[in-house]
């Protein structure tokens, strides 16, 4: 190829070298009545600083930048990028935002930065709370809930011994369930569980008995666990549990495969198919503190199934690899996890089984690493709890949800001091714009506190309800948070546009009509004055339901009889036979012990067998007749 061909391929720049820029001339003196404008080089670097951050570009200079043309800047020079000393000092001063006209009491001005708040609020996915729909039918604290894979079908039990099944797709905006039974008599109801397979076709009770019950989705009993001996020592010998049950939950990995966790220090793990033959294996959780037994609080396997965390009341947590013998000791073990004597009252894994958070009854959430089991990666203090509160992860698994129990309005909050020394940064949550900050007035009552990973810093608490915040599930395919509270109702929270059916299916239906062949119902215009007449029949139902309700009748309720019912305790099967036992005819203690003497008074003078003793010395009588009767008896005895 010739030199010819070679330069047309070229550029035109090629081989020649770059000139630094002319330095601009002096401009001539103006008169100084004339202020001048600031310069095109200033105004363009002012544009180009503030679109990081969106603030607006100032409407006049610094203070610091050159009044007019006349007073020349001492350092006037051009960078490389054509920006002058002045220039330089407008861009930082922006920069560190100390002349700002940015007023305004929103987060824009922090849109964005690393670590702030609003970039953290940001990346976080927040539970949809923008409506909520509320199941009333316990009476009691909800201590138990349970969703099937799907999201149709909800299982709830409470403290009244209930236990209800609530269907989306049957249910209208009235939200009564389908189904409400007494699985283990009067015992309150502490867990239920769905199965992850076939669509949630099995139910597991936990009550607070010794043995758990399986149900279908419908309320079928299908059976029941065996029980144990309660007079052995070694529980690794018993065929069941032998003390009130804690927890439960199938096996993600196999189905028809359970295990059960009770006060007894052990973890069973059984099988639908062989239920009355006992369980299948067994762990032992041993305690340093409790001698060797300890109550099981909590349990929970992984995502696929191959590890289980247990805790128990000495506020110890272990991990067991189920692949292994389940005989030996726990993989990784934690004494001192949460306080002691307060118990742990959930765990929680996430998806990779590797991370898994703990909410204690010493007000804390933890975070752990399962691979560096020896501390905790993260700990959050001041958050009130119950026994039975939840920790939940969110579906993006970049925070975490807990519940938050009522603190006493009257008096310093049992979490007060932990409060205030973690919760100092806190304090622009107040002002929130939907309402949910967490102010002095809603501390007092329950809450959902949204905490970030991997530091559980909190970003957001909503507000629930006056009593305590339970149990909390937030249905992955539904996109809706559920949470039950102590005063017995369900809190379902979603969103029109982000939700999909699960409670939008049931608020939007109407009640069936009660009125099928349309006749006029209306009410008919009685007068004031006017009684209508009311049978024998209607007074009678209307003050049995009076006398059933303590606050319209003013009257404490009376003994139930028989089994206890909506978390009321009965008589004992025996109970009439201990009052009954004292109420016979020759009864000594309800009699006068001067009337039952007296009655024998006459056949005594008779025939004076035991009374011929006294005839010398007590001729007569002393208690023949009362004192008030006769009001000359103190003179007679005178004489």
């Amino acid at each position: 190829m010739d030199e010819d061909a070679l330069r047309a391929m070229m550029p035109m720049s090629f081989g020649k070298s770059k000139k630094a820029a002319p330095k601009p001339k002096p401009k001539p003196e103006q008169p100084p009545a004339a202020p001048a404008l600031p310069s095109a080089s200033t105004s363009s670097s002012v544009v180009g600083a503030t679109l990081g951050n969106k603030r607006p570009a100032p409407s006049s200079p610094p203070p610091d930048a050159p009044k007019t043309a006349s007073e020349p800047a001492a350092d006037d020079e051009v960078d490389e990028n054509g920006l002058t000393a002045a220039d330089r000092a407008l861009n930082a001063q922006l920069e560190l935002g100390g002349d700002s006209d940015d007023d305004d009491s929103d987060d824009d001005d922090t849109q964005g930065r690393p670590g702030s708040a609003a970039s953290a609020l940001a990346d976080i996915k927040l539970p949809p709370m923008s409506h909520e729909a509320v199941l009333e039918s316990h009476s009691k604290s909800v201590s138990a809930l349970a969703l099937d894979p799907g999201g149709a079908r909800i299982a709830t039990g409470s403290f009244d011994y209930d236990l209800k099944l609530w269907d989306f797709g049957g249910m209208d905006s009235t939200l009564k369930p389908f189904r409400s039974f007494e699985p283990a008599g009067s015992y309150p109801i502490n867990d239920v569980a769905f199965s992850p397979h076939a669509g949630g076709e099995h139910l597991l009770c936990i009550s607070a008995t010794a043995a758990a019950k399986v149900y279908d989705r419908d309320g079928t009993e299908l059976g029941t666990c065996k029980k144990g001996d309660p007079y052995l020592r070694d529980m690794r010998q018993t065929k069941g549990h032998v003390s009130e049950l804690t927890a439960g939950a199938w096996d993600p990995s196999e189905r028809g495969r359970f295990m059960t966790a009770s006060s007894d220090s052990t973890v069973r793990f059984w099988h639908l198919d062989d239920l009355a033959a006992g369980q299948r294996d067994v762990i032992v959780v041993k305690s340093r503190e409790r001698g060797t037994r300890t109550k099981v609080t909590a349990a929970r396997y992984a995502q696929e199934g191959r590890i289980l965390a247990a805790a128990g009341l000495d506020g110890a947590l272990h991990w067991w690899d189920l692949r292994a013998n389940l005989a030996s000791k726990p993989r990784g073990t934690v004494e001192r996890a949460h306080e002691s004597g307060c118990g742990i009252s959930c765990i929680t894994f996430s998806r990779d089984s590797n991370t898994l958070v703990t909410r204690g009854g010493d007000e804390t959430v933890k975070l752990w690493d399962r691979r560096m089991f020896r501390s905790p990666a993260a700990v959050r203090a001041g958050l009130p709890s119950t026994a039975m509160t939840d920790v939940v992860f969110s579906p993006d698994e970049k925070s975490v949800l807990a519940g938050v129990a009522a603190v006493p309005l009257a008096g310093e909050s049992r979490g007060s001091k932990n409060n205030n020394s973690n919760n100092n940064n806190n304090d622009d949550d107040d002002a929130d714009d939907d309402g949910a900050g967490a102010t002095r007035d809603t501390t007092t009552g329950g809450a959902i506190c949204v905490l970030s990973l991997p530091n559980l810093d909190e970003v957001r608490r909503y507000s629930i309800s006056p009593s305590s915040v339970l149990r909390l599930h937030w249905h992955t395919r539904l996109n809706q948070l559920f949470a039950t509270t102590r005063a017995g109702n369900i809190h379902v929270f979603y969103s029109p546009e982000a939700s999909v059916n699960g409670a939008l299916l049931a608020v939007g239906r109407k009640p069936r009509q009660r009125n099928p062949f349309n006749v006029d119902l209306s009410p008919v215009d009685v007068p004031a004055d006017a009684t209508l007449p009311q049978s024998n029949a209607a007074k009678r139902r209307r003050l049995e339901k009076m006398r059933a309700d303590p606050v319209a009748s003013r009257m404490p309720q009376r003994p139930m009889e028989g089994k206890g019912k909506g978390g009321r305790i009965g008589a004992a099967a025996m109970q009439h036979v201990v009052q009954n036992l004292y109420r016979t005819a020759d009864d000594t203690r309800s009699q006068d012990p001067r009337e039952a003497l007296l009655k024998y008074a006459e056949q005594a003078e008779k025939d004076p067998i035991y009374t011929k003793v006294w005839k010398e010395t007590q001729p007569k009588t002393l208690y023949a007749q009362d004192d008030d009767d006769d009001g000359d008896d103190g003179d007679e005895q005178k004489d």
